[in-house]
C-alpha cells in the first residue's frame, strides 16, 4: 500500500503543479487581453520590447521630419511671396526707367505725369 500512496501523492502533486502553471498562464493572458497589449512588462519579451522601442523611436523621428518639412514649406511660401513682390516692384521700376529714357518721345503732358510716379517708385521701391 505504501507504493500506491506515493504514486497517488506524486500524481496529485503533478496535477497541482500543472493547474498552477495553467492558472499563471491564464492570468498572464487575461492581463494582456485587458490591457490590449502583447507585452505588459519588458521582461515578458525582451526582444519584442527592444523592437517596440525602436519602432516608437522611428515614429518620433518621422513625425519630427514631417514637422520640419511643414516648417520649411511655410518658409518657402513666405520667401516666394516676398520674391514675387520684389519682382513686381523691380518690373515697375524698369518700366518707369524705360519710360524716362524715352523722355524725348513723351509729350510734355505725359512727361509731367511720369515724374511723380517715378518719384513715388523711388521712395517705395
Amino acid at each position: 500500500m505504501m507504493v500506491t500512496r506515493s504514486t497517488q501523492l506524486t500524481l496529485a502533486g503533478a496535477a497541482n503543479r500543472s493547474l498552477q502553471t495553467a492558472m499563471t498562464e491564464l492570468a498572464r493572458l487575461q492581463d494582456q487581453a485587458s490591457s490590449q497589449r502583447a507585452i505588459t512588462r519588458p521582461s515578458d519579451d525582451p526582444r519584442a520590447t527592444a523592437e517596440a522601442l525602436a519602432v516608437r523611436s522611428e515614429q518620433r523621428s518621422v513625425a519630427q521630419f514631417q514637422r520640419n518639412a511643414d516648417n520649411a514649406q511655410g518658409w518657402l511660401t513666405t520667401v516666394d511671396r516676398a520674391l514675387g513682390t520684389a519682382g513686381s516692384v523691380l518690373q515697375r521700376a524698369r518700366d518707369l526707367a524705360v519710360q524716362g529714357a524715352n523722355d524725348g518721345a513723351l509729350s510734355p503732358r505725359r512727361a509731367r505725369a511720369w515724374r511723380p510716379s517715378s518719384r513715388a517708385c523711388a521712395t517705395t521701391c
